[in-house]
């Protein structure tokens, strides 16, 4: 497992914004998402419940 996808989640988690957490991390907001995305996969679960105004953690995350 990349430790950037790992640095990515706890940012995440943190901030419960992808643009920030893409400011934060000097990266562009579609990175962050697909770090998400390929953490997601890695350990077969939803790890994030996402809509247009908020992000939260699932049970998972």
């Amino acid at each position: 497992m990349d430790s950037q996808l790992l640095k990515t989640f706890i940012q995440l988690s943190a901030t419960r914004n992808f643009t920030q957490t893409a400011k934060l991390l000097f990266v562009a907001q579609s990175t962050v998402t697909n770090r998400i995305n390929e953490l997601e996969k890695e350990v077969g679960k939803q790890l994030f419940l996402r809509d247009k105004k908020k992000v939260a953690l699932t049970p998972e995350g």
